[in-house]
C-alpha cells in the first residue's frame, strides 16, 4: 500500500486516526508508517512513474534481512494504458525447481514490457544493495498491476544467479491475470511466487477472454428489461464460456482469502485455473480489490 503514496493511504482508509494524518505527509512518511522501515533505509523512490515504468521504491528491511522492491498498482493514466495492452506475448521461464527444463507459454504483454524495463533500470541498484548487505534475501512485491509486474520480473531475475542465490521470492497481492495456465502453475513458478486473491476480486479474474464472456452475458441479459436477478444469474451461469486454456491467470502458489466458497477464515491454497476463470458478478467484486479492504482482512489473520 505504501507505494501508492501518502494521499492514497487516506483514500484507502488506512490513515483514519488524527494522529496518523499528522505523522504521514510525504511518500517516505507513508513507507515508514506502513512498513516500519526507517526513511534512511529507503534506497530509491519513484513516486509518479511513467509509461511502462510504474511507481516503485526500494528499501532495506533490517528486521527481516531483506532487500525489498515494491511496485505500485494502477493509479495513473499511463498505468491504465499498460492494463489495456492485454494481448498475450510469448514468454519462457523455468518449468522445474531444478531449473533444468525451460517452459514456453504466454503472458500479459503490457506487464511484461513493464517488467523488462524495470529490470533493466533497477538491476544495478539491486545488485549494489545486495553486495552491501551480505546475507540479506531479495524480495519483490506489489499490489494489482504491481503484483503482475513483480511476478514477471521475478521470473526474469530468476535467470540471474546473483539474485536467485539470495532466496529471490515474489509476494503478489491481488494479482491480475498474467500467466497462461502452464506458466501459472509450473513447479518453479509456484516455488518463486506467492499470490493472494481476495473474495470476488474482479481484477484477479479479468483478462481479454473473460471480458468477452461477460460481454456476451450482458448482451443476453439486456434483451429482457423485466428479468430478475435469479434469471440473469442463470444466463450468466449457462453461457458458453471461452476455453480456460486460452485465458490468463494469477501465478504461483495462490492463496484464496475472504471467500464464501470456503468455511475456513484462513487462506486456502487453490489452483487459479480452476477458481478464477470466470468473473463473479457481485456487489463486492470491486471493493475486494481495494488495498484498504485487503489490509483489514490480513490484519485479522495476524
Amino acid at each position: 500500500c505504501a507505494a501508492y503514496g501518502a494521499q492514497a493511504l487516506v483514500v484507502f482508509g488506512l490513515l483514519s486516526k488524527p494522529t496518523d494524518l499528522v505523522k504521514v505527509k510525504t511518500f517516505l512518511d507513508g513507507i515508514e508508517f506502513m512498513t516500519g522501515c526507517k526513511q534512511e533505509d529507503v534506497l530509491k523512490v519513484v513516486a509518479k512513474g511513467k509509461l511502462y515504468r510504474p511507481g516503485h521504491y526500494i528499501c532495506v528491511d533490517h528486521e527481516n534481512a531483506k532487500i525489498v522492491l515494491c511496485i505500485r498498482g494502477t493509479m495513473r493514466l499511463q498505468d491504465v494504458l499498460v492494463d489495456l495492452v492485454c494481448e498475450q506475448e510469448a514468454f519462457t521461464c523455468f518449468y522445474d525447481c531444478e531449473m533444468n527444463e525451460p517452459l514456453s507459454g504466454h503472458v500479459h504483454k503490457g506487464m511484461l514490457i513493464c517488467a523488462e524495463r524495470l529490470g533493466e533500470d533497477l538491476s544495478v541498484e539491486i545488485s549494489q544493495a545486495l553486495a552491501k548487505h551480505k546475507g540479506y534475501d531479495l524480495c519483490l512485491t506489489g499490489h494489482s498491476l504491481g503484483a503482475g509486474v513483480a511476478s514477471l520480473l521475478g521470473l526474469i531475475w530468476a535467470k540471474v544467479p546473483e539474485f536467485l542465490e539470495r532466496n529471490l521470492h515474489v509476494y503478489a497481492f491481488a494479482s491480475p491475470c498474467v500467466f497462461c495456465p502452464e506458466l501459472s502453475q509450473a513447479p518453479f513458478t509456484k516455488r518463486l511466487i506467492t499470490s493472494a486473491v481476495f473474495g470476488d476480486d474482479i481484477v484477479s479474474r479479468l483478462c481479454f477472454s473473460s471480458f468477452k464472456d461477460l460481454q456476451v452475458s450482458l448482451g443476453e441479459m439486456s434483451k429482457t428489461k423485466t428479468m430478475g436477478f435469479e434469471e440473469k444469474f442463470e444466463i450468466w451461469k449457462n453461457i458458453t464460456k471461452e476455453n480456460p486454456n486460452q485465458k490468463l491467470f494469477p501465478g504461483g502458489s495462490v492463496y484464496y482469502l475472504n471467500s464464501l466458497e470456503y468455511d475456513s477464515q484462513l487462506p486456502v491454497l487453490v489452483n487459479p485455473v480452476e477458481h478464477f476463470h470466470t468473473i463473479l458478478l457481485s456487489k463486492s467484486m470491486l471493493r475486494s480489490h481495494m488495498p484498504g479492504h485487503q489490509m483489514r482482512i490480513l490484519s485479522q489473520l495476524l
